[in-house]
């Protein structure tokens, strides 16, 4: 896929590392809107900060927005509900970074359940008159429309089931009936959003390979697969200010790295996770 990278022009972010998601999103809408497409080689600056990218601040900018995306997008393993983030594109932008961050060497997004994943991977043939509760929800949402249909006619649930757009009598004997318009409901405006997710993913042809072997890429999207913190994870995410190359300093804060990535791996290697204080 990295043969698909367009070198001959570059998508150039400016982007300030504690902005809120939205700000890392609308330069990236402007800078493809004028390329007229995000299919080109990611270059990041980061206000207030030297220094010209020559991969590294472009995998940080990945990873910041990443993890931005899964949390404020994907809370519950599934797109959240949102109309908004559709009319203004956030979802399919959202796509986009994952499949740059993909082929470039940023993190996997690990954002979605993996009942949303086979939806996303299915989305083109998936049957909405075939709801399973366990097959085709989260967690969260399982608990929801289990609640509802163990007590239907509880009026703090009222709101809810009239949001989505049940439009009869609210009472145990039409739990069925509740329950099925839910569920109906929910996952119709999953696939929605889902839509706009694979409008992105289709940049650097992602969407079609993960149609052709969804199983290489499940451990790349599901949530349950992300990469367990070990004393590896830790010392890959340090990020140390050294000082000048060569001064007396650099060398003192090297040793001072060497010997605390040492500790990290003696306390897994002998299994120290705890400590009591006394």
């Amino acid at each position: 896929m990295n043969k698909n990278i367009d070198d001959a022009e570059q998508l150039y972010i400016i982007v300030r590392r504690s902005a809120p998601v939205a700000r890392y999103l609308a330069p990236w809408q402007r800078e493809v809107k004028a390329k007229a497409s995000a299919n080109k080689r990611v270059v990041v600056k980061f206000q207030g900060e030297n220094g010209i990218d020559s991969g590294a601040m472009a995998k940080e900018f990945f990873a910041i927005v990443v993890r931005l995306i899964r949390e404020h997008f994907c809370p519950d393993g599934s797109p959240v509900d949102s109309m908004l983030y559709v009319q203004n594109g956030y979802f399919k932008a959202c796509g986009e970074i994952i499949a740059a961050s993909l082929v470039q060497g940023g993190p996997a997004p690990f954002c979605f359940h993996s009942n949303v994943f086979k939806m996303l991977t299915t989305i083109n043939s998936f049957d909405i008159r075939k709801l399973d509760l366990h097959m085709h929800f989260t967690e969260s949402e399982k608990q929801l429309i289990q609640r509802i249909s163990d007590d239907p006619s509880n009026p703090s649930y009222n709101d809810t089931i009239l949001e989505h757009g049940y439009t009869g009598l609210i009472s145990a004997d039409h739990a069925t009936d509740i329950t099925r318009t839910l569920m109906v409901s929910i996952t119709n405006r999953r696939l929605c959003y889902l839509k706009e997710f694979l409008s992105g993913l289709q940049l650097f042809g992602i969407f079609k390979a993960l149609q052709r072997n969804p199983l290489l890429f499940e451990p790349l999207f599901i949530t349950s697969s992300e990469r367990a913190v070990d004393a590896n994870y830790v010392a890959s995410l340090l990020i140390p200010n050294h000082s000048d190359e060569n001064s007396s300093k650099r060398i003192v804060e090297e040793k001072i790295m060497d010997n605390f990535v040492d500790f990290l791996m003696h306390l897994e290697d002998n299994k120290v996770y705890t400590c009591n204080w006394t």
